[in-house]
């Protein structure tokens, strides 16, 4: 009888064991889990910044080639002005010239 006993105590205690140890598991997975999801999160969040940074430079990158461009375009546009100012210029320089000639001509 005692040996039985022995033996049922010994099959409790495993039985205990065994049940803490697949408590132990549950938790440890759980706990794993929760790990996994933060750094998941944490990931997530990381790259909504990432991106939230890239929307960011992208739209100063795009300002900054706006600015480029209206500078060009205007600099552009000011050395056609200056292109015709000095066409008008040499064409009234031609005109004056030649009334000079044709009035030393006359003389």
């Amino acid at each position: 009888m005692a040996q039985q006993d022995t033996m049922e105590f010994i099959r409790a205690g495993a039985e205990i064991v065994s049940s803490a140890n697949v408590q132990n598991t549950k938790t440890a997975v759980e706990h794993q889990k929760t790990i996994l999801e933060t750094v998941s999160n944490t990931q997530n969040t990381f790259i909504a910044q990432q991106q939230i940074q890239n929307t960011e430079i992208n739209r100063h990158q795009r300002s900054d080639l706006q600015r480029f461009q209206l500078a060009e375009a205007l600099r552009e546009q000011q050395d056609e002005d200056r292109r015709k100012e000095t066409a008008e210029a040499l064409r009234q320089q031609r005109e004056a010239a030649e009334v000079l000639e044709e009035e030393r001509k006359r003389k």
